[in-house]
């Protein structure tokens, strides 16, 4: 779902679920740990789609479960967010095609 390849100290993470790149708990998860790894091993981090999809934002098989499960999405979501705001690394995100949401 989200691949992970160090290129002359930048950190290249390649988000890619076959479908539209929805953030699901899964993914946001694969994103974290990346984060992770580049903190440590990086000295920036560049994220990507594949060709033709960025992301398509929150997962709504996620969020239609109920209010509950839309909250804990949005704010895991959000958590993400600020931590990519907030990294100590410079990270650009190359929006190779739609970002839907």
């Amino acid at each position: 779902m989200l691949s992970y390849d160090l290129t002359d100290s930048i950190a290249v993470l390649q988000m890619d679920d076959g479908k539209a790149n929805a953030l699901g708990h899964q993914m946001i998860d694969e994103l974290n740990e990346a984060l992770d790894r580049a903190t440590s091993d990086a000295k920036a981090i560049a994220l990507f789609g594949r060709p033709g999809k960025f992301c398509a934002g929150f997962d709504l098989k996620h969020m239609a479960k109920g209010p509950n499960e839309a909250i804990e999405l949005v704010k895991k979501g959000g958590e993400l967010l600020l931590r990519i705001y907030e990294c100590p690394l410079p990270v650009v995100m190359g929006c190779t095609g739609h970002a839907l949401a």
